[in-house]
């Protein structure tokens, strides 16, 4: 899923610019402590169009972790 809109505050807590992130993946957030489980749930639920809650390890820009929640 690419990122329609990123406002200053995202830019911030990950790290990248705004161009850097508009039309790029989510995918450049998730690594090796991102729980894949949790992301498949949110995927599944936004599909269906349902509401949901979540939250995963997302890393910003130079490497380090954060909480990343929806």
């Amino acid at each position: 899923m690419a990122i329609q809109y990123a406002n200053e505050a995202f830019c911030v807590m990950t790290g990248y610019r705004h161009e850097e992130l508009v039309g790029a993946s989510l995918r450049g957030l998730w690594g090796p402590n991102t729980d894949r489980r949790e992301l498949v749930r949110m995927r599944r639920a936004a599909a269906a169009g349902w509401a949901a809650r979540g939250e995963v390890v997302a890393y910003r820009s130079d490497g380090t972790r954060f909480v990343l929640g929806w």
